[in-house]
């Protein structure tokens, strides 16, 4: 117990954790912390953390240039507290360098002024490097230049506790490095603004969403800068306050998931079709060889698709997947060996099973052509993929005969699903869903219906600010070739945030399905289309 107590005590002395306005502080020597420098056009913005502390009076700017004859600091600015930021415009020239052409720079470093009069660090009177143990007067440094061209901001359409800012057509110098996004609270009662930086979007990205508000009529103050290679920036300024209005209804972030996003689903389907039985024998391909038997088919299995989306961009989603079976798919040749007829004392002395592979891989496309407004039209998607893998003999042919001839070695299909789906809102709390499909397949080529006509219905009912219930009709669903006829689902969607959502449901095959969607950078309330397709 003691060496736990001597070790805490040691560690806790650190002079890390002294207060870091005290002068004998060795990590600071009491300066104030966070200093920070923005170039600009001869000019550079100091700014520092303003802790709030009681009995700071004011904050003194120190200034000194690098490579020159100027090499002592020299006051050039003076702030009083809680102000953070001070703009120096002083006798500063653009792009210095030295002989040799290497770049100079102007070297900060700030005190603060306590209601005694008495300054922190002494510039009289600074940390020398002789000291034992050294104590550190943090600088920095930085170039003026010309900054790049400062963005046009304009504000987006009102929405509930978020700005919008948008700089759309900027033009990019050859120097461009990154924007920046500065906020201000602002208070209106004419005290110093107290600038954050909170977000560096880069040159691809020309907007900002700011949703950290609590209440609505909050106003804050926006620099939204344009910053090249040298840290010169180019600064516009915005005043925008959260609009009141009514909370949006919960997004359902799964269509389409927007650039970045993601969105995995998979589910159970019961399927079964027992002692499917031809009129007549058939031909029967074995080893080469073609007979005549009788042959039945079984399926007792469940059917395990699996989907995943990837957003390529805010209206496109790059969809894959599969279905997978848990087994129980056979055929059987009643009279294989030709030697005896079936007894009911042993069905299985003169039949032989083959269990039959039952799976598919799907890759396709899904384009939001049309996202929710709230213009009183509908959202409108379409899509398409491609299936393949093996699927089930699960019908006959006009001539009342398996499709497959082969049951050796299983049964390879390939398809094509394309689709429309839409959604209708109806106020905040009701969402109409509609969807109809083509399903074209090689094996539907052998039977008399050449192509597959599906179609689903459904709607939501928000039950809480971020919870629906849902109910969808599927009149079929293509899994690995096989037709799920008509499908009800019912399920519960709840939005966890803005960019995270789960969906679980049940069905009556019976069976069950889960979704669990991560929205992306610019994720759009295209709603609904929950078991659609």
């Amino acid at each position: 117990m003691l060496f736990v107590f001597v070790f805490f005590n040691a560690c806790t002395s650190n002079e890390d954790f002294a207060n870091p306005l005290d002068p004998e502080n060795l990590r600071t020597s009491g300066a104030p912390d966070g200093l920070t420098l923005h170039a600009g056009d001869k000019q550079v913005r100091v700014t520092w953390s303003d802790t709030g502390q009681e009995g700071i009076k004011a904050y003194h700017i120190y200034r000194r240039s690098t490579g020159g004859a100027d090499t002592e600091f020299q006051q050039v600015g003076s702030v009083d507290a809680p102000a953070n930021e001070y703009i120096d415009t002083q006798r500063l020239e653009n792009d210095r360098r030295d002989a040799s052409g290497r770049l100079l720079a102007y070297e900060y470093r700030i005190t603060y002024l306590d209601a005694n009069g008495v300054e922190t660090p002494d510039p009289a009177n600074p940390p020398a490097e002789s000291e034992d143990p050294r104590r550190i007067w943090k600088t920095a440094v930085a170039t003026p230049s010309v900054p790049p061209p400062a963005p046009n901001v304009t504000l987006g359409d009102p929405t509930d506790l978020t700005i919008k800012l948008f700089w759309e057509g900027y033009e990019f110098p050859y120097d461009f490095s990154i924007f920046r996004v500065y906020a201000a609270l602002d208070t209106e009662d004419d005290k110093p603004l107290r600038f954050k930086l909170i977000a560096e979007p880069k040159r691809d990205q020309l907007y900002y969403f700011d949703h950290n508000f609590q209440v609505d009529g909050t106003r804050k103050v926006y620099r939204v800068a344009g910053v090249d290679e040298f840290g010169a920036e180019a600064i516009t300024t915005i005043t925008a306050a959260v609009p009141n209005v009514p909370p949006a209804p919960p997004k359902n972030v799964r269509r389409p998931v927007g650039k970045g996003g993601s969105s995995t689903t998979f589910g159970l389907f019961q399927y079964s079709k027992v002692d499917l039985l031809p009129d007549l024998s058939q031909k029967v391909d074995i080893g080469g060889f073609e007979e005549t038997h009788r042959v039945t088919f079984q399926i007792e299995t469940f059917l395990v698709p699996v989907r995943f989306s990837y957003g390529l961009s805010d209206e496109l989603d790059l969809v894959l997947g599969g279905t997978f079976s848990t087994g129980g798919v056979r055929k059987i040749v009643h009279d294989f060996y030709n030697t005896a007829t079936e007894t009911s004392d042993d069905p299985n002395i003169n039949r032989r099973v083959y269990d039959q592979p039952l799976f598919d891989g799907v890759i396709g496309l899904k384009y939001n052509i049309k996202p929710d407004r709230n213009d009183n039209f509908p959202s409108i998607s379409v899509g398409g993929d491609a299936q393949f893998g093996f699927t089930a003999d699960d019908r006959l042919n006009s001539d009342k005969e398996f499709l497959d001839h082969s049951p050796a070695d299983g049964f390879p299909f390939f398809g094509i699903n394309t689709y429309l789906v839409g959604t209708q809102r109806f106020g905040n709390l009701f969402k109409l869903h509609a969807g109809v499909g083509v399903f074209l397949t090689s094996k539907a080529l052998k039977t008399t219906d050449f192509f597959t006509l599906n179609w689903q219905i459904g709607s939501e009912i928000a039950v809480s600010d971020n919870m629906w219930l849902i109910a969808d009709f599927s009149r079929e669903l293509p899994y690995a070739g096989i037709h799920v006829t008509n499908l009800i689902g019912i399920a519960f969607r709840y939005e966890i945030s803005n960019t995270l959502a789960f969906q679980l449901g049940f069905n009556n095959q019976p069976g069950f399905q889960f979704n669990l969607t991560f929205g992306g950078e610019d994720t759009q309330g295209l709603e609904g289309e929950n078991l659609l397709f």
